[in-house]
Formats: C-alpha cells, sequence, structure tokens
C-alpha cells in the first residue's frame, strides 16, 4: 500500500515537472509583450474667431460747387439833389406858450377846538347809557373797551372799537351804549360841526343798571 502511494507520487511530481519545463519553453518563444504605455494625447480646440472689425463708413464726395453767373450791374445816375429848404423862422407874432399853473390843493380845515367841558359831558352820557351784559355779570366778567365815533349835533355815527376789553360780549355794549346814549347840544360855536370823540366804556360789577 505504502509503496503504491509513492509511485503514484512520483507520477505526479514528474507531471508537473513537465508541465513547468513546457511552459517555460513556451514563454521563451512567445515573450510576454510589456504594454507600453503612450503618453495622453491632448486635445487642442481652434481659438474662436476674432469678432469682424467696423468699417469706417465710405467717405462722401463733396458736390463740386458751379460757379453762380456774375450778373454786372449797370451804373445808376446819381440822383439829383435838390436844394434843402431852412426851417421856417417861428412867427413873430406867435407867442410862446406859458406853463399853466399848478392846481391849487385845498388843505383840510383844522377840527374845531373842544372843550374839556363838553369832552366830560359826552363821555358821562355814554357811560349812562352802558347796560351790563347779564351773560357777563352772572360770568363774573369785566373789562373796558376804547370806542370811536363822530358827534354831529346830538348824534353818533362811524362807531368802532380802536381797543377791546377782551370780550366779544362786552365790546358789543359799548358800542350799543355811544350809538343810544343822549348827548348834551353842542356849544354854540360847535352847532353844526362834526366833532371825533374816543370814550372809555367800563364795565365792573358795582356798576347798578
Amino acid at each position: 500500500m505504502s509503496f503504491t502511494l509513492s509511485r503514484s507520487a512520483l507520477i505526479a511530481l514528474a507531471l508537473e515537472i513537465l508541465i513547468i519545463a513546457v511552459f517555460a519553453v513556451a514563454l521563451e518563444r512567445h515573450p510576454v509583450q510589456k504594454k507600453i504605455e503612450q503618453p495622453p494625447v491632448m486635445l487642442s480646440f481652434p481659438a474662436p474667431p476674432e469678432p469682424p472689425k467696423p468699417q469706417a463708413p465710405p467717405k462722401q464726395e463733396k458736390p463740386v460747387s458751379t460757379p453762380k453767373p456774375v450778373h454786372h450791374q449797370q451804373p445808376r445816375p446819381d440822383p439829383v439833389q435838390q436844394p434843402k429848404i431852412a426851417d421856417a423862422a417861428p412867427s413873430p407874432t406867435q407867442a410862446p406858450a406859458l406853463p399853466s399853473d399848478p392846481p391849487k390843493v385845498e388843505t383840510p380845515a383844522p377840527a374845531p377846538d373842544i372843550t374839556a367841558s363838553f369832552r366830560s359831558e359826552v363821555k358821562a352820557a355814554v357811560q349812562a347809557a352802558v347796560r351790563y351784559p347779564y351773560a357777563a355779570r352772572m360770568a363774573h366778567v369785566s373789562g373796558k373797551s376804547l370806542v370811536s365815533f363822530s358827534y354831529h349835533d346830538g348824534t353818533a355815527s362811524h362807531v368802532s372799537i380802536i381797543a377791546s376789553s377782551g370780550y366779544a360780549m362786552l365790546d358789543n355794549a359799548a358800542k350799543q351804549a355811544v350809538e343810544t346814549a343822549s348827548y348834551p347840544p353842542p356849544p354854540p360855536d360847535l352847532a353844526g360841526s362834526i366833532l371825533q370823540f374816543q370814550v372809555w366804556v367800563r364795565f365792573n360789577q358795582n356798576q347798578v343798571q
């Protein structure tokens, strides 16, 4: 049994040696060609075409100007100069115009003098005609208004407030007192004259209506 196995092993070993020898002979006859590494191929792309350059517009030829025909003017005869007539001298009968007289400006007549006593009478007549507004009395409102008016033979006109009391109800009451007051007659020398007055109309809580 052992002899048989060794003989088989020898046969297998001989076969392996034979195969190796055959393979070596084949390699000697047909050597393995090594792969030759080729350098990488560089691809080159053509450059983009340049844009066309703008062409200059063609030069326009200037039109040839044709010479204008020359018209020869015939000389005109000089006009006959007429003798100048001397300016006529002013007639001795005409007198020079004299400047007109300037218009006369009428100066206003001076205001008549009003005596202090008459002023006091007019002021007292206005103050006596004052009617204290009920709403102002209840609100405890007081003050004074300066009223201007024209006086003509016991009648007042052109009534206006010069200095307000600060309350419209008091100003209206002051104007009403001037319009409804019973004025004294003017002095004889002031009769028919228009007199200007300015009167303070006062409102206080102690007035008796």
